[in-house]
């Protein structure tokens, strides 16, 4: 039997290819059947055993990397979110200030297009809020 039967005949077995030329590495060429069943048998305990811990511990791996990556997205969109409410509300508060302000300045006949715009635009951008819960 030579080394592409020998791999053949590993492969009808249920052997990977791969597997077969390693098991077979050693081995003299071409020889008899029962020597190669003998290497392949020798070949399955120990290093087939070692080899499926491997790919085990491999999987195991990218599972604990594929759920940690999950967990720190969902932890950066809990923390975006956070972070767009805080930002919401301090806008809120700062234009708030700034109205305030600027309609104490209007008294002394102070005007400024910007502060007007900025007011008028924040102004816009609350009516669909409240026309939305109007509608609810």
């Amino acid at each position: 039997m030579n080394k592409k039967e020998a791999i053949d005949f590993a492969a009808a077995l249920g052997w990977t290819k791969a597997d077969a030329k390693r098991a077979l590495d050693g081995v003299q060429l071409p020889t008899e059947e029962v020597i190669v069943l003998n290497t392949m048998v020798r070949f399955a305990g120990p290093e087939l055993l070692k080899r499926q811990h491997l790919q085990a511990a491999q999987k195991a791996q990218v599972t604990y990397n594929k759920r940690l990556l999950e967990e720190v997205e969902l932890q950066f969109a809990d923390m975006v979110e956070d972070y767009e409410g805080q930002f919401a509300a301090f806008q809120s508060k700062a234009i708030a200030v700034i109205a305030v302000l600027y309609s104490i300045a209007k008294l002394t006949r102070y005007r400024d297009p910007w502060i007007e715009g900025l007011l008028a635009t924040y102004t816009q951008r609350l009516q669909p809020a409240t026309d939305e819960q109007k509608a609810a």
